[in-house]
């Protein structure tokens, strides 16, 4: 982009934002402090502690279309690591979106553009931040998106993925790797019977060996306050040219709105197909991520090869205060480099106090089992955060 070019959009912008009236321009922020402690549960737990501030800042300005707007957040993060001593910097653009909206009387369209969080269909894919551009389509029959995104930008300390990175040596910026990525969604709300039916197909290449995902799920209610839903995302990786690996991740959640205290309890199940080491599955690989999405609270476990299933529950015994609780089972089903059967057992809770509307206080705390015969101390976090917004 030629310096003439880069002049006329700045120029643009300022004068779209004098056009606006100035009570239309809003902003906040959040100070955020938290002390957390996460490791092997043994005598050298206590010297894990660490410590990280956060100042976040945010705008928005509405534009005179109904619901469009331009929105930016960035963050400074400090962090100290006590068993280390070391110190760290992190400064970084979370999110730098515009959003432009038409409404027609039988469609609404929406185009996004910029730096914001997007996710797959499944969740289990890319759930992060990206650079890129969107078209969305909202009927009564239908919604649907096109997307095209890009991630070297991005800052690999505060968008981690799982391809090798090249290090620059910088301290507070690095880039992340250079992934392009394409999709393609489509929704059908209330099909029949209330049910609900999504498809998606996203590509991605650059950095990464060249690989397609499509994911199909439906949702919906079975009887009353009970629901379900069930995906089911296969991918189609090329290492080379006259060859190709199957992957598949395939999730079952069964969940129930209880008539008391803003309640649920929810039984959720995954399974990702994994390595074998069988001549007669030999195109059949290990499903990866490529946001680090880790299966068990260590990071230790991936969803190739295993089923997780576990309980999850909430609930609401005051207005300002929420609690949640689950627990998860990990058995190796398909992972030839481990002994198949029972592999881990985890637990997490977490109480959120909202203490006044601008002042939030959360604990939550956890640990993962493993060898659990072997009796090998288990893997254990704890955070406490205190948040204050303006």
């Amino acid at each position: 982009m030629t310096k003439k070019i880069r002049l006329i959009i700045s120029v643009l912008f300022v004068c779209i934002l004098f056009a606006l009236p100035l009570n239309a321009f809003d902003w906040g922020g959040f100070v955020s402090a938290d002390v957390g402690i996460k490791g092997t549960a043994n005598a050298d737990l206590i010297k894990k502690i660490t410590q990280s501030d956060r100042l976040t800042l945010w705008m928005r300005i509405p534009f005179p279309l109904k619901d469009s707007y331009f929105t930016a957040e960035g963050f400074y993060d400090f962090k100290y690591a006590n068993e280390t001593k070391e110190i760290t910097h992190l400064l970084d653009i979370s999110l730098c979106k515009l959003s432009m909206t038409v409404n027609e009387p039988e469609a609404k369209f929406t185009l996004n553009m910029g730096r914001y969080g997007i996710s797959d269909l499944s969740g289990f894919v890319f759930a992060q931040n990206a650079d890129g551009i969107e078209l969305r389509v909202s009927t009564s029959r239908f919604e649907s998106k096109l997307y095209g995104g890009y991630t070297g930008l991005l800052n690999s300390y505060t968008a981690p993925m799982n391809v090798s990175q090249f290090s620059t040596g910088q301290l507070l910026y690095q880039p992340a790797a250079n992934i392009v990525i394409g999709s393609f969604f489509m929704s059908f709300p209330r099909l029949f019977k209330q049910q609900t039916l999504s498809c998606e197909i996203s590509g991605f290449g650059g950095q990464v060996v060249p690989v397609v995902f499509t994911t199909a799920a439906l949702n919906g209610p079975i009887y009353g306050s009970l629901f379900y839903a069930v995906s089911s995302t296969a991918a189609f990786e090329m290492p080379r040219k006259d060859s190709f690996l199957f992957s598949n991740l395939s999730r079952f959640e069964l969940t129930a709105y209880l008539p008391f205290m803003s309640s649920f309890l929810s039984w959720n199940t995954v399974f990702a197909t994994g390595k074998t080491g069988s001549e007669k599955t030999k195109n059949i690989g290990d499903f990866k991520s490529l946001s680090i999405i880790p299966a068990s609270l260590s990071g230790s476990l991936s969803y190739a090869g295993n089923v997780k299933t576990g309980l999850t529950g909430s609930f609401k015994p005051h207005s300002s205060l929420l609690w949640t609780l689950n627990a998860d089972a990990f058995f190796n089903v398909m992972n030839a480099s481990a002994a198949k059967g029972f592999i881990g057992v985890q637990w997490q809770t977490a109480v959120r106090w909202h203490i006044f509307s601008d002042l939030q206080l959360s604990v939550s705390a956890g640990q993962f089992f493993t060898d659990f015969d072997k009796k090998k101390a288990p893997y254990t976090l704890a955070t406490v955060k205190l948040l204050y917004s303006f």
